[in-house]
């Protein structure tokens, strides 16, 4: 969607993994201290223009740091709690932070069409599945955040 190259920022060794067999990103960074650092050595020192963070937590200052003057943060991810300082990390650099719980009908139907057209498949970021019997062991193993994505299926 006119990105020049994808950056994502993970806390589980397991997931980065996934993420660089999958090639679902250009760089797969450690989500520890010198993750700031590392995308701007990765950027040339001019941080990213668009950010999106999903993690619902103080990780999320490192999608509004990491954004550029003028740039974009989206948060997608639900709970937890996020700090950040709004004059320093938002007010200075001009940044726009947006929240989204979900797409549009028609934003939804172009971006379907579009995972068809460059054959992207969502099902294999999926690594287990549970039969709804087991939604608890699913819940569970989602809530420890080592795994892709976890599916309850229906027999």
């Amino acid at each position: 969607m006119g990105a020049n190259q994808l950056i994502g920022v993970e806390v589980s060794p397991a997931r980065m993994e996934l993420a660089k067999k999958l090639g679902l990103a250009d760089h797969v960074l450690a989500a520890d201290d010198n993750a700031l650092e590392q995308i701007l050595a990765t950027t040339g020192g001019h941080s990213v223009e668009k950010s999106v963070d999903t993690s619902a937590s103080g990780p999320g200052q490192l999608a509004i740091r990491a954004a550029r003057s003028w740039g974009k943060t989206a948060f997608v991810g639900e709970g937890g709690v996020c700090n950040f300082a709004p004059s320093a990390d938002i007010i200075h650099g001009q940044k726009t932070i947006y929240g989204s719980w979900v797409t549009s009908t028609w934003r939804m139907e172009a971006l379907v069409e579009r995972i068809v057209r460059w054959g992207i498949r969502p099902d294999a970021l999926v690594t287990d599945t549970f039969s709804l019997q087991n939604a608890d062991k699913a819940f569970a193993l989602m809530a420890a955040g080592e795994s892709g994505k976890v599916g309850v299926v229906f027999d």
